[in-house]
């Protein structure tokens, strides 16, 4: 069943009230439905008018005044643990200025080795803990608060009316858990599994999600400057640390019709690819600051069309794991001067694995160990450009329609200034 509208990222189109936007969000209200937010650094007479439309929570909070002034307007605050960033400590402190304080907590992109080690929602209650909030409050705010915020009125209690969907725990420190009720039937008793559980049947098509539907060449990975020679301004991409991203320009050399990239700092070429059988072109730009020195790292994964991403520094190593997805149905691929390198093959629509979580942990190590070789440094590694293409994250992305695109002033970018 539907039981929400999923983080409506598209805030600025909430806030100029586009019909599409509208559409949605008032579809959301008319089913007396959650509306989930997804607004980062939203502030002010913008995130007022975003609010006013219905929507509830936000999990995209990135500071702490930001923070508190979301939580006064009413909005209910999704405190976050991912695998790629944790801003709890820059968000909890200011938070508890507030004279009544109540969140939901939440995950979101935890790769298969991080939730092997470190679990899933136990693993984002220790953290509260770790920052001063009590057990049992952190306890209700992983339980209760979400349970609540979307409407499932019989969850997130231990009390008359509420499933019987209990767990025990071995000690409030760990958050370990012991024993597990679901729904009144005992199913973990001392940490082992005591039932058996179907093998899941995926119901998505398995093959041929991956439908490149125009012929590609290397070309189609490089930039074609306006001059033969001489000097070009770029607008580029930076990537921060934060995965936000701002535009600056550069002057790059030009010489026998191509640009000349090695004598900039940490720029490499950018390239998304359509793979759901549109006709239109690849687009590409110039990157700075993923850190990659070499090779190619393309990605089905791609938030939130998913389409597919390459970075590199060689057009023919771009082809060639663009190439590598396309044969094996989606995933991530690490290609260097011509060699496959390493691949995690994701074949369920291109973003999921048909293996165990504990042999496709081995296989994402893998490539996390490699990229991090070739001079990636972001703390989501392998997955350091999955939403350089999601067009709602400031300040600049690269869309497929049009190239870069300014997130602000909702307007494609030209690549030569």
């Amino acid at each position: 069943r539907v039981i929400g509208v999923a983080e409506v990222m598209d805030y600025m189109g909430v806030v100029n009230a586009s019909p599409r936007m509208v559409e949605i969000v008032q579809a959301g209200l008319d089913a007396g439905l959650t509306i989930q937010g997804h607004a980062p650094l939203l502030r002010g007479r913008a995130a007022n008018a975003y609010l006013a439309a219905g929507i509830e929570n936000d999990h995209e909070l990135r500071r702490g005044d930001e923070g508190l002034e979301k939580l006064r307007l009413g909005v209910l605050p999704l405190l976050k643990v991912s695998s790629h960033g944790n801003h709890v400590p820059n968000i909890l402190p200011t938070l508890k200025q507030a004279a009544f304080l109540d969140v939901a907590l939440c995950t979101d992109d935890i790769e298969p080795a991080d939730l092997l080690e470190n679990g899933h929602m136990d693993r984002v209650i220790r953290e509260m803990m770790a920052h001063g909030i009590e057990p049992a409050v952190a306890i209700r705010w992983a339980t209760l608060n979400g349970a609540r915020n979307n409407r499932l009125r019989d969850h997130g209690a231990i009390a008359p009316g509420y499933l019987a969907d209990i767990v025990l725990l071995e000690s409030l420190a760990d958050v370990a858990a012991s024993d597990v009720f679901v729904g009144g039937e005992q199913v973990v008793r001392d940490g082992t599994l005591v039932v058996t559980i179907d093998e899941p049947r995926a119901t998505l098509p398995v093959a041929n999600t991956v439908r490149i539907a125009r012929p590609l060449t290397a070309a189609d990975f490089r930039l074609t400057p306006p001059v033969r020679n001489g000097t070009v301004t770029v607008n580029l991409m930076v990537l921060e640390k934060t995965r936000l991203s701002r535009r600056e320009t550069v002057q790059v050399p030009v010489v026998d019709g191509e640009l000349q990239l090695d004598g900039l700092d940490d720029v490499c070429t950018i390239t998304i690819v359509p793979r759901h059988g549109q006709t239109h072109p690849p687009q590409t730009a110039l990157l700075q600051g993923l850190g990659l020195r070499r090779g190619a790292l393309a990605s089905s994964i791609s938030h939130d069309s998913h389409n597919i991403l390459v970075t590199g520094h060689s057009a023919a190593d771009m082809l060639q794991a663009v190439q590598e997805l396309e044969r094996c149905g989606g995933g991530l691929v690490v290609v260097v001067d011509g060699v496959v390198e390493a691949k995690v093959e994701l074949p369920l629509a291109g973003l999921m694995s048909l293996k165990p979580v504990a042999e496709l942990a081995v296989e994402m190590q893998q490539i996390n160990r490699l990229v991090a070789e070739l001079g990636i440094d972001h703390r989501a590694r392998g997955l350091s450009t999955t939403n350089l293409a999601l067009t709602v994250i400031p300040a600049v992305r690269i869309s497929d329609l049009g190239g870069l695109f300014d997130v602000a002033t909702q307007e494609f970018v030209p690549v030569f200034a």
